[in-house]
């Protein structure tokens, strides 16, 4: 009897044994997450220029993700840098991308981030692009669907490309839930400019529910440019920004332009009596709120709109 048992034991310890084989394959090699992330910090080690950058984030997202921390120095970018997802881009303060062909600089994709560094595009000329751009054709929304910009600066030449673009076109593109702060724009022809363009059902696109903070803008043609509509099937709808300071200078053409609905701006505005609007709010602008210290009695500040409010101080 007792051999009985304990050759029952053998056999029963054997089938554990290839079960937890088969649940937890060798680890020796080299797909694994630990000898991954050590290519990662190898490629990071080596890295050049932009299309350096971009390998070390496609092996962080091949091993699930995690951060991808570039050391201080001065990057060109000759394409753009696709943060995949579940990565966050890390910039040391004295990091440096510079785009040396006109493209936009990083490109989110859902559940990703970028925070800290300089974007620095004001030594190309004729530069059309971004210096962050997200895609609404990545669907963005949601806890694990969205994404995180933080801690930037993006420097840009006046009248020239966007500091940072959000875009919806077709279908069901959509931009929401994205998390921006302290964010510091100086030049550009757009510094923060949302985009939906007019589409008809059964497409439903929207830039909805982003929230930013701690938001400075200088010397921009438009400092927050909101270009979409009050309603589905292309709204711009129910965004934040609080804590902005827009510093506008003579060829500042509007500080705030909104096109869409139930948005809100507190913002400080500059200097705007060089001949800037203050705010613009269009006729297809529903319900936004704008908290400034601009009065809605100022010429500066105009409202085509529907229901508007301002708040201005005193």
């Amino acid at each position: 009897m007792k051999k009985k048992i304990w050759l029952f034991s053998v056999i029963a310890a054997a089938i554990v044994i290839v079960i937890l084989k088969l649940w937890y394959p060798d680890r020796s090699n080299h797909s694994t997450p630990a000898r991954a992330g050590e290519h990662v910090l190898e490629a990071i080690a080596h890295i050049q220029d932009g299309s350096d950058i971009q390998q070390a984030i496609d092996l962080a997202a091949a091993s699930g993700g995690g951060d991808v921390e570039i050391p201080a120095g001065k990057f060109d970018v000759g394409n753009t840098i696709i943060v995949k997802p579940s990565v966050t881009l890390q910039l040391n303060s004295g990091t440096m991308l510079v785009p040396v062909r006109n493209v936009n600089v990083i490109e989110l994709r859902r559940n990703s981030a970028v925070n800290g560094g300089i974007i620095y595009a004001y030594d190309f000329k004729g530069y059309s692009k971004s210096g962050i751009y997200l895609d609404g054709a990545q669907e963005f929304s949601g806890t694990l669907k969205s994404a995180g910009i933080s801690n930037i600066k993006i420097i840009g030449r006046p009248g020239y490309g966007n500091g940072l673009f959000f875009y919806a076109e077709e279908g069901s593109d959509h931009v929401s839930w994205v998390e921006a702060h302290n964010l510091n724009i100086t030049g550009f022809e757009k510094a923060i400019y949302f985009k939906t363009e007019p589409v008809q059902k059964p497409d439903k696109i929207w830039i909805n529910g982003n929230n930013f903070s701690q938001i400075f803008i200088k010397d921009a043609d438009y400092g927050i440019y909101l270009d979409g509509h009050m309603d589905l099937p292309y709204e711009i709808s129910g965004n934040n920004f609080t804590g902005v300071q827009i510093q506008t200078s003579e060829q500042t053409k509007q500080a705030i332009f909104v096109k869409g609905t139930k948005n809100y701006i507190q913002a400080m505005i500059w200097d705007y009596h060089l001949g800037a609007e203050a705010v613009h709010l269009d006729r297809n602008s529903l319900r936004n709120q704008i908290q400034s210290n601009v009065s809605i009695d100022d010429r500066a500040y105009i409202d085509d709109g529907i229901d508007n409010l301002s708040v201005s101080a005193k």
